[in-house]
């Protein structure tokens, strides 16, 4: 195993100990902040509740699944076949979901304020 290999492992535990550290921070401020003024906790018991909960969990779950292990497919593709026909359309399809919003907001802004914009004076 290489420094380089052994610094990498060694960041990306020291970011899984700090996310782990703010969402276990935050989750323990929750319990404290609902015991300390008396809030009813009984309503934390409540079986529709733990059901909600449970089919987030579950849908979350199986949305990561679902999504992340076909991007690991192809990206490894990507990766190994540079030059197969194609290959910049898929990219370029690829990369639409992260344009596509900028690109709403800012017609939508043109829209509004723009020289005939709803909004223009």
């Amino acid at each position: 195993m290489s420094a380089r290999t052994k610094a990498g492992g060694k960041a990306g535990l020291a970011a899984l100990a700090l996310l782990g550290l703010l969402v276990g921070g935050a989750m323990a401020g929750l319990v404290l902040s609902a015991t300390r003024q008396g809030a009813d906790v009984a309503g934390a018991f409540d079986r529709w509740l733990w059901a909600a909960a449970r089919f987030t969990l579950w849908q979350a779950a199986l949305s990561t699944l679902f999504s992340v292990v076909p991007a690991i497919v192809i990206a490894r593709a990507l990766f190994r076949h540079r030059t197969f026909p194609g290959r910049t359309l898929v990219l370029g399809l690829f990369a639409l979901p992260l344009a596509i919003p900028g690109i709403v907001a800012a017609l939508a802004t043109l829209a509004l304020y723009g020289r005939a914009g709803l909004l223009a004076p």
